[in-house]
């Protein structure tokens, strides 16, 4: 965990007046079996940073049907509009991007 904890207080935390309403990450992909913590890693890096959290499973995703569109929409429509920043984690994406 100190290593997430080096992540989440890097130069851009130090800077955030510099950097604005832009993440210290971008498009990362954590892979790995059930229950290796990535859900975890991810709401560490968020608080470390001090970005909002957002965490949808496919599951749900995949449930919403047409509707799932339009929610995605609404959650990247609030990333843009965080003061904070966001940190968006989706949980078993492989359940609505495979057939």
């Amino acid at each position: 965990m100190k290593r997430i904890g080096n992540l989440g207080t890097s130069a851009y935390v130090e800077n955030k007046d510099k950097f604005g309403n832009i993440a210290p990450f971008l498009n990362m992909l954590f892979y790995g079996n059930p229950g290796t913590g990535k859900s975890l890693v991810a709401k560490e890096i968020a608080r470390k940073s001090g970005l909002d959290y957002a965490m949808m499973t496919g599951g749900h995703v995949a449930a919403l049907g047409s509707q799932a569109i339009t929610k995605i929409h609404e959650i990247f429509d609030w990333s843009k509009k965080s003061k904070r920043g966001l940190v968006l984690f989706i949980d078993d994406v492989d359940t609505f991007l495979c057939e």
